[in-house]
């Protein structure tokens, strides 16, 4: 449960009042910081990149591992020998950073996507649409006026063309 902020004649703190606002689910809890789709992209790129490097230095240990065995494969010395046994000690660290890293892309990569997501809910609210609740049959004529013929919307009252009204059906509630 949120704190309840003292008002201005109570002594309460003005600007923190302008920056959150009292209302339903305007203000952050304690400990609780606002996303938005920008911050989300950035720390989605950073955690990708990040899983890409932890990518980049297993294939470059894998890389030189292979080169060593062939290496010892060839010559069969016993210093060859000996610097391949010491390349395998670090196979168990290397493929956990390796794997670690893969993790890595596919967070960076939903973080990356819910931030575009997001940004396209916004979008759409800005613009007075209710995305979540828009479906297709809102957006496509659905009937058409008996006196002229013009295909209307689901939620159309009147023709857009002859001023005609259209009749309403009621709704049958379920038994």
């Amino acid at each position: 449960m949120l704190p309840k902020h003292p008002s201005p004649s109570q002594g309460g703190n003005t600007s923190l009042m302008r920056q959150f606002p009292l209302g339903a689910g305007t203000q952050p809890g304690f400990g609780e910081t606002s996303m938005t789709p920008r911050s989300l992209d950035t720390l989605g790129l950073l955690i990708i990149t990040l899983g890409a490097l932890f990518i980049a230095l297993g294939g470059a240990y894998f890389y030189q591992l292979f080169q060593t065995i062939s290496t010892a494969g060839t010559t069969g010395t016993a210093a060859d020998l000996a610097r391949l046994s010491n390349s395998m000690l670090a196979m168990p660290i290397i493929i956990t950073i390796t794997l670690f890293g893969l993790g890595m892309l596919t967070v960076g990569g939903s973080f990356m996507a819910s931030a575009h997501i997001t940004e396209q809910l916004l979008a759409g609210n800005r613009n007075g649409q209710n995305v979540a609740t828009s479906t297709v049959s809102d957006t496509r004529p659905a009937r058409m006026c008996i006196k002229c013929g013009t295909l209307l919307y689901q939620h159309s009252a009147y023709c857009p063309s002859c001023g005609n009204p259209v009749a309403t059906v009621p709704k049958v509630s379920g038994q």
